[in-house]
């Protein structure tokens, strides 16, 4: 792989006038793309500190950080933007004050929540790039699938205690993350989401390194190859990875090279693109503000709303009866399960499709776990439909979208 940029400077050149002189000095440099450029960092732990960290030095114009957990004095010792005064808070707040503390031209704002259920993949198209700086698959797994709804390209990056990896997946070149995935990978994916009856959150597994180094040299090499696809147009096929490539670091070996990744013909995530190929349906609205009649009123034909988990609509004691209940499956814990005048354990009565016309169908989207700005999948006639939602969530990004959206009020 060429390397990207080659970097020249004398001192008649530089000017300490400049916070980017330096960077300035890079043939093909463009300050102004990096300053409009808007990231979305999918993790505060320790890479993504070192990634939002050198992001916010380079100037960036806005940075996203996600992350659901807070900070404990553990992270003191691997996270380069916490301090002791952060303890408690989110990780997602405490980042991205510590960004703009480190370059107030720097924008950032912060979701505390799971990429794989709080962020919409349409909060995603109001970004350049999205890193994924995670050590959980099934978080990886559903970041793909939630990038590949949006168009939206990814990198992901990995640590152990002396390998990193980057690799770049685009919608429509290259194997995507879950072409990769391993039958291995599968198995512990599957039983951590068999296991979500207890209130586990995707995200949520052993950190891969003790040491701040692996942490430091991948966020390098991740942001490295975040500034060549901003400059791609450009650079052109000197610009850094292609989609379906892997960059890798072995510091025992003192070796990097590029991978190329297999695309599966039988993957899933693959399959799912090909699902629907009519035009999507923009609705100026959010999932609190609608409630899913709402959006089968919108699609021509519509059969069914298609939610991407199951509702539990109640608990089953053979004993005792039902009791109604509603809330999204990975909300329901286990010790809900346990009947409060038995010892039987109840089953959950699901919901999945919602179907038009049904009770279900009146509640408002955000009580049945869609995020504030979603795409949803909605079954007609003739296939699959989708329906964006394309109000941000306050102090968010707006999609770049040009298209004019239809106006849908609650009823």
């Amino acid at each position: 792989m060429t390397a990207p940029f080659e970097f020249h400077e004398t001192a008649a050149e530089f000017s300490g006038a400049d916070r980017y002189a330096r960077q300035r000095l890079i043939p093909g440099w463009r300050q102004d793309r990096i300053a409009q450029a808007r990231i979305l960092v999918a993790g505060a732990g320790a890479l993504g500190n070192e990634a939002i960290k050198n992001l916010a030095l380079l100037g960036i114009g806005h940075i996203c950080i996600v992350d659901f957990d807070r900070v404990e004095p553990s992270n003191l010792a691997r996270c380069v933007l916490f301090r002791a005064g952060d303890v408690g808070q989110a990780k997602a707040q405490a980042a991205a004050r510590a960004a703009m503390e480190i370059n107030p031209d720097v924008e950032a704002s912060a979701l505390e929540g799971d990429v794989g259920y709080d962020l919409g993949a349409g909060e995603l198209r109001g970004y350049d790039l999205v890193l994924g700086c995670l050590d959980s698959i099934g978080a990886r797994w559903m970041l793909n699938r939630q990038c590949r709804r949006a168009g939206v390209a990814w990198l992901n990056a990995g640590i152990s205690a002396s390998v990193g990896q980057v690799s770049l997946h685009a919608p429509l070149a290259g194997a995507c993350y879950e072409c990769t995935m391993t039958r291995s990978q599968w198995q512990r994916m599957n039983e951590r989401r068999s296991c979500l009856l207890g209130g586990q959150r995707l995200a949520q597994t052993q950190p891969q390194a003790a040491s701040v180094l692996p942490a430091a040299w991948t966020a390098a090499l991740l942001v490295q190859q975040a500034v060549a696809w901003l400059h791609r147009d450009a650079l052109g096929s000197a610009g850094g990875l292609h989609p379906g490539e892997m960059l890798s670091i072995d510091v025992k070996q003192n070796a990097m090279q590029v991978l190329p990744l297999p695309q599966n013909p039988r993957c899933a995530a693959h399959a799912a693109d090909a699902e629907w190929s009519a035009p999507e349906i923009l609705l100026e609205s959010t999932s609190a503000a609608l409630c899913v009649e709402n959006i089968l009123r919108a699609v021509p034909d519509a059969v069914a709303w298609l939610p991407p988990q199951a509702i539990v609509t109640g608990l089953e004691c053979a004993q005792c009866g039902t009791e109604s209940i509603l809330l999204p499956l990975r909300h329901l814990h286990r010790e809900r399960l346990a009947c409060p005048n038995c010892p039987t354990l109840r089953l959950p009565r699901l919901a999945q499709p919602v179907q038009r016309g049904s009770a279900l169908a009146q509640e408002k989207l955000h009580r049945l776990g869609v995020p504030h700005q979603a795409i949803l999948d909605v079954q007609t006639e003739q296939g699959i439909r989708r329906v964006v939602l394309t109000v941000p969530r306050p102090g968010c990004l707006r999609p770049a979208r040009t298209a004019q959206p239809a106006r849908a009020g609650a009823e």
